[in-house]
């Protein structure tokens, strides 16, 4: 799989599967504290050990900047992919036969850097990341307004559309009263 190479403000960012030596430790607010949590590193080692990886990250100036992490949708757990609180011991359960579904936990941009084209790089790299493994599509959840997730229109744009709709009991605090299910399909012609 080849990196990709975008330019952010005169800077290069370069866009890659993540690797062993440089695993995500944490992410939305917890990462811009500094904070950084063993566990979930231990548990992206873990996804990348059994399913080839967890996340594709973006790079600039020797740090990370950005990333989407992943994992195939049967993968159950009580770790959330993108967690602010991480419960003390997560459960898990590992499929003895993944899915061929990629389920996104989430895409996440350095604030300074963002609406500037990084996260869509992080999801393109990551769909032709998948289609090479053999993933046969990808799903991730769409709000309209919250803040820790990118909106409806943004996978839109990537090709995403709406394959379910779940309604919610209550609007939450930011108003929202549904989560929309995106999916893309991906196609089958560059598989290992």
């Amino acid at each position: 799989m080849k990196e990709r190479t975008i330019e952010v403000n005169g800077v290069p960012v370069v866009i890659r599967p993540m690797d062993k030596d440089h695993v995500i430790d944490f992410c939305g607010p917890e990462r811009a504290k500094g904070r950084s949590d063993p566990a979930f590193q231990q548990f992206h080692r873990e996804l990348m050990e059994r399913y080839g990886n967890s996340a594709i990250v973006a790079w600039s100036q020797g740090k990370i900047v950005g990333f989407v992490n992943f994992s195939p949708s049967n993968v159950v757990t009580t770790f959330p992919l993108c967690p602010e609180h991480v419960p003390a011991e997560p459960q898990i359960d590992w499929p003895s036969r993944p899915s061929k579904t990629l389920g996104v936990g989430c895409v996440n941009v350095d604030p300074a850097l963002g609406r500037k084209g990084i996260g869509h790089a992080l999801v393109e790299v990551l769909i032709d990341w998948a289609t090479e493994h053999g993933y046969t599509s990808i799903i991730a959840d769409a709000n309209e307004s919250a803040w820790w997730k990118p909106c409806r229109p943004f996978w839109e744009k990537l090709g995403f559309h709406v394959k379910s709709v779940e309604k919610f009991d209550k609007p939450r605090e930011d108003g929202d009263t549904c989560a929309y299910i995106m999916e893309i399909m991906l196609s089958r012609t560059s598989q290992q």
